[in-house]
């Protein structure tokens, strides 16, 4: 009753048609909207249309990154998101941070981004990570090394074993291994000759920012070394070894400082980061082949790490929980497309009523 007296007397003061029909319409889109408002007033109802909101403004970011986005893809994509949720156990949120960092990082065909991301979730929950996270890793190897959606899954296994056989993290290497996969690729030391190095380092004690940095000194170091420690390594004998493609032989280069004592090392190797990753790895140099076999085996690496953990307890609460959520935000997308009209309806008449001013 008191809205309706307030209108009365918008009425009977306003001063135009122009100014009474805004104020009509207005009372009408709220009308609706009221109406729709006892419905979300219930909890179920407004945290479906919470969670339906919320998701829908995440699909949008990540459209805006992508070329020809229509209703139907975004759908598309949601309902992509959505399953991965359920079968992973991965937050809504996670997901979508993850799906928008991939399409930002140049995957933005929605086949290429959906394979990527489908990774991502796997390497998250077997990595014991976020998908964001993953999808950090995952892109940056991949756009390293120049290599296409199609080889992700080989990628993600790499890294994995990379973790497996090391003492390091999903997030530890997310925020590190960046710095020598350029000067790897350069170079040609192949991913998983870098994954065998960084699981050598790591696993001898030397933390993951140190190994990395370490090792893209030794790299370099080893590929184009300075013109004193050239000369060095032609009258020792020393060369960067090379497999027949012309792509770099970590194994056999290493073998030839194995039992070289540090004064003698840094002849050849100068840089005192650098020496300290050639030196642990002739040192054990064993521990370095048996790492290299090891990643011959890394197929399914990912996938079978997944397998165990989506059958934890607490991975499939998760899974349950965001079942529920993606049945919520169907909910939530009836009930906006039901008091949308209405909204848009009401800030069209805020707006043109605001045109006409309140002194009339």
């Amino acid at each position: 009753m008191a809205s309706k007296r307030i209108f009365d007397i918008i009425f009977k003061t306003s001063g135009t048609d122009k100014a009474k029909s805004a104020v009509k319409g207005l009372g009408s889109a709220l009308g609706t909207i009221a109406k729709v408002g006892v419905l979300a007033g219930a909890g179920v109802a407004a945290l479906s249309v919470k969670l339906a909101g919320d998701f829908s403004k995440n699909l949008r970011e990540v459209s805006t990154l992508m070329d020809n986005t229509s209703e139907k893809s975004i759908k598309a994509m949601g309902k992509e998101l959505r399953s991965l949720s359920q079968t992973s156990g991965l937050a809504l949120s996670s997901l979508s941070k993850a799906k928008y960092d991939i399409v930002s990082a140049g995957f933005s065909g929605a086949a290429q981004s959906a394979q990527v991301l489908a990774a991502s979730s796997q390497l998250a929950v077997g990595g014991v990570t976020s998908a964001a996270s993953a999808a950090d890793l995952l892109t940056t190897a991949l756009n390293a090394y120049g290599l296409g959606a199609d080889q992700v899954n080989d990628v993600s296994d790499t890294l994995f074993t990379t973790v497996r056989l090391g003492k390091t993290t999903m997030d530890e290497l997310a925020g590190s291994l960046g710095k020598v996969l350029p000067i790897a690729k350069a170079s040609g030391v192949s991913l998983s000759d870098v994954g065998a190095a960084m699981a050598s380092l790591t696993a001898g004690g030397i933390n993951t920012a140190e190994s990395t940095t370490a090792l893209r000194g030794a790299i370099i170091a080893l590929t184009a070394p300075t013109d004193a420690a050239a000369k060095a390594m032609k009258t020792g004998g020393i060369e960067a070894k090379r497999f027949d493609d012309g792509s770099f032989d970590l194994l056999e280069t290493i073998k030839q400082f194995e039992g070289m004592d540090p004064a003698a090392l840094r002849k050849f190797i100068p840089d005192i980061s650098a020496s300290v990753a050639v030196s642990a790895l002739a040192n054990n140099v064993d521990g370095l082949s048996d790492n290299l076999l090891a990643f011959e085996g890394r197929a399914g690496a990912s996938e079978t790490a997944f397998n165990k953990m989506a059958g934890e307890f607490n991975t499939q609460m998760a899974m349950m929980k965001n079942t529920s959520q993606s049945v919520m935000i169907e909910i939530g997308n009836v009930i906006i497309d039901a008091i949308l009209p209405s909204i848009t309806s009401a800030n069209e008449t805020l707006a043109t009523m605001g045109d006409i001013g309140w002194d009339v």
